[in-house]
């Protein structure tokens, strides 16, 4: 069936300007209907799109020409006739808005008590000018019982006004939903007559729509920002007045959706107008509250609409008439609610850098209320726990967290191990498109490595990492288990195993915990295990505190040629035998390249896993599945903007290889080349030189090989026999690796509100781990390799070293 898209004008009115009608609308929205549409499933759409409730209010659509040469006026439909002209107008391809009003309905009470409801008469039946015509009221003087009416427009809603008149057939009168006074003594109306025998009532009634429930007020000066989050009110609106005004936001007969989201506007006015109340009584049915000064005349008094669960003021004083020896320096009505309310904003994603003590200032700025530090505390702790969930409850989401991400990520490979009372014991996450981009296009060498969460239950974060061709990190798998021991090395191993299955060539490298390299020759038995280089190096400095051969191992352990590596270790034998002996005690084929069995590339450390380790600092504070959101949407981020990168270069090689070649030739570039045969070289550098077997892709220098780059001999060789050098580069540094890499998209599992899983997933139950956090402050910085030497701090505003820019006290010169 063939639809017409027509933009909605909404929340707005009609003006006229210099002989030119306008309509101001503020909000805009669409929908689309069919052409057979009649009046009545027109209303009802729009009503449906704009949220109005069609048993209170009476709604107007008018939409103007503007094709039109003069200036016409707006033409308001009506029947199905002029909906079925505004849509063949609007499917003539000039989109006019169709502007919507909406007023509200007039309810005739009867005599009897019945009532009677009756469409307001301009709301579909009155032109233009007539809808902004106020009439007047004669009302006769001896009927002292009708004496002001006042009808007001405002932003809460005020018990419905009766007026008694006697209302003839066919003839109701057009009030305006504005400011209107019907005055006995000057105001006049036609053919309505004011009778005191049983009256009929006429009850306007004010519309409530949602606009009344205005954005809570952010409270932070610093920050800003005004949040979306509707539990309270905005404090700017409501306190526009003085104190003691008719007009501060208050009035009897005002609604509330909750008896919340009263008690959080009452705080917010409480704050902002530097007064303090207490709650005299409170239960599911009844709120009142008094000043806290007893002589102080201000009250409250809120009850339960019956059948709902608004709540409505009956009573309300709004005289102050206490002493001001009453305020203190800190307000009961800022509660860790209220403050957390409105400084969550401030912890959306991972961020937590928002402080407690950066909360007592700023609202002290703003308010002049010093609360506490264990407040401000608390309210940041409740803040966290608003947008990210608790902990306990993220567990128990963990099964269809996992679910959502398989069905997003196709080749996702998640598991969940629990006990036998379902407590949590293992989890383990690998991205389908890193698994495939692994197999296909990555350096089969992985980096692990284990580091502690931060929240409140205990648990290690294990991580596997890799390097893409261009020499940056490449996630590969996350696990979260118990802690760095047998069990749970083993167990992640074997998820990994299942994950990327029998690789060829696969080389891992970690520090020097045994539970990996247990882990590793059990589950991986083919693969080549590596020591981290940085590790062993703290490791020595540990234990021999006085020696000093740091560098010398650095060069030992990076050295290509056997030659160079031997003349090392002599060189640190002359400095300590005891420091050799532990070298060789810890297996020189374990850290050495050029005694390694496997291909190491370039990568000797575990450094890339503690980068991912760093980056992950802020998320490890999240609750689990919190975790692993923040974990993919780095993900996410880093495949997006890598595939764009590796899409934009221009040459066969990544930029890092691209950027080694072109250094090597430049070192190669007076070497002289001999020719032994086709594919065998001496090249000659003034040093050991090179025998280079183009055909095996080798030197002597044993650098050829090991990287899979050529070396300095094999550029020498390439430019001396027009040889292309991209032919003799791995594939893992190409463009076209580089780029196949990152060629999938990572997708987010997105808001629990959308998650589609089956009953079984959601049926299964997953507790937090038995083993809590331990009491105190918690942890937050690495702990530091045995060994390591802390880096001191530098400061970004006098360079000095030892304290950084909060703390530093060195007087700088006003000009230079």
């Amino acid at each position: 069936m063939a639809t017409v898209r027509v933009p909605i004008l909404y929340n707005g009115e009609w003006t006229q300007e210099n002989g030119e009608y306008r309509f101001t609308g503020t909000q805009i929205r669409g929908i689309k209907v069919p052409h057979s549409t009649t009046l009545e499933q027109l209303v009802e759409k729009v009503a449906e799109v704009i949220s109005i409730d069609l048993s209170e209010f009476v709604i107007s659509m008018k939409f103007k020409f503007k094709t039109s040469s003069e200036p016409l006026p707006p033409m308001e439909i009506l029947n199905d006739c002029d909906v079925e002209f505004f849509l063949e107008e609007a499917n003539s391809g000039f989109r006019n808005p169709l502007c919507i009003t909406y007023e509200h309905r007039v309810n005739i009470i009867e005599p009897n008590g019945d009532i009677r409801a009756e469409n307001s008469p301009h709301a579909r039946h009155l032109s233009w000018e007539e809808s902004h015509y106020y009439p007047t009221v004669d009302l006769s003087a001896s009927q002292p019982e009708v004496d002001r009416v006042r009808i007001e427009d405002d932003s809460f809603i005020p018990h419905p006004t009766e007026v008694h008149l006697h209302v003839e057939d066919g003839m109701v009168p057009d009030i305006e939903a504005r400011t209107v006074h019907l005055d006995v003594e000057d105001m006049t109306l036609p053919n309505i007559e004011v009778r005191t025998d049983s009256p009929p009532v006429l009850t306007i009634i004010q519309p409530r729509c949602s606009n009344n429930y205005l954005p809570r007020l952010g409270l932070l000066a610093s920050s800003n920002s005004i949040s979306t989050n509707d539990s309270f009110l905005s404090v700017d609106n409501l306190v526009s007045n003085e104190v003691g005004d008719d007009s501060d936001g208050f009035m009897e007969r005002q609604q509330f959706s909750s008896k919340e989201v009263l008690q959080g506007k009452l705080s917010a006015y409480a704050i902002t107008r530097n007064f303090e109340y207490k709650t005299f009584k409170s239960g599911k049915n009844l709120l009142v509250v008094t000043y806290v000064d007893k002589n102080c005349k201000w009250r409250l008094r809120a009850v339960k609409v019956n059948n709902c669960g608004m709540f409505e003021i009956r009573k309300y004083c709004h005289v102050h008439s206490c002493s001001h020896d009453v305020s203190k320096k800190d307000h009961r009505q800022a509660s860790v609610k209220l403050i957390a309310q409105n400084i969550q904003f401030k912890y959306d994603g991972s961020s937590s850098s928002y402080r407690a003590a950066e909360i007592r200032q700023d609202f002290q700025q703003q308010y002049g209320y010093d609360i506490s530090y264990h407040k401000a505390w608390r309210a940041r702790e409740c803040a966290m726990q608003i947008v990210r969930g608790s902990p306990e409850e993220s567990y128990k989401l963990l099964p269809q967290y996992m679910a959502m991400l398989e069905k997003k990520n196709l080749g996702t490979r998640t598991f969940l191990e629990v006990d036998d009372t379902n407590h949590f014991k293992y989890f383990f996450m690998a991205i389908g498109s890193s698994l495939r981009g692994f197999s296909s296009s990555i350096r089969p060498v992985i980096a692990v490595d284990g580091t502690f969460l931060k929240g409140k239950y205990k648990g290690t974060m294990f991580i596997a990492t890799c390097k893409d061709g261009n020499n940056q990190i490449y996630p590969l798998a996350f696990s979260v288990g118990d802690s760095e021991n047998d069990a749970s090395w083993l167990w992640f191993f074997t998820k990994l195993r299942e994950s990327i299955g029998e690789v060829e060539n696969l080389v891992f490298i970690s520090d020097r915990h045994p539970s990996i390299k247990k882990s590793v020759s059990t589950v991986f038995p083919n693969a080549t295990y590596g020591v981290c280089t940085y590790h062993l190096k703290q490791n020595l400095r540990a234990h021999f505190k006085d020696v000093d051969v740091g560098g010398i191992f650095e060069a030992a352990s990076k050295a290509y040629r056997l030659t160079h590596f031997t003349y090392y270790m002599n060189e640190i034998y002359k400095v300590s035998e005891a420091v050799g002996k532990y070298l060789e005690e810890s297996g020189i084929d374990k850290w050495a390249r050029s005694h390694f069995d496997g291909r190491r590339y370039s990568i000797m450390n575990t450094n890339i896993a503690e980068c991912m380790n760093e980056i992950l600092k802020s998320d490890r504070l999240l609750p689990i599945h919190k975790l692993m959101d923040g974990i993919i949407d780095k993900l996410r981020e880093w495949f997006c903007k890598h595939r764009e990168e590796a899409a934009a270069t221009n040459s066969r090689l990544t930029k890092w290889a691209d950027k080694v070649v072109r250094s090597r030739q430049t070192v190669s570039q007076n070497f002289r080349v001999i020719n032994l045969n086709l594919y065998e070289f001496i090249v000659k550098d003034g040093d050991l030189d090179g025998h280079v077997n183009m055909l095996e892709k080798t030197c002597t220098c044993r650098e050829f090989q090991l990287e899979q780059l050529p070396c300095v001999h094999a550029v020498a060789v390439c430019r001396h026999r027009d040889f292309s050098i991209y032919d003799y580069c791995s594939y893992y540094y190409s463009s076209d690796a580089w780029v196949l890499a990152y060629s999938e998209t990572i997708y987010l599992v997105g808001p629990q509100e959308g998650w589609d899983v089956c009953g079984d997933v959601c049926a299964r139950e997953v507790h937090p781990p038995l083993e809590k956090r331990s009491s105190g402050r918690p942890k937050n910085n690495r702990i530091p390799s045995r060994g390591e030497e802390k880096v001191p701090r530098k400061c970004s505003r006098c360079g000095g070293r030892g304290h950084n820019r909060l703390k530093c006290m060195t007087p700088m010169p006003l000009h230079e």
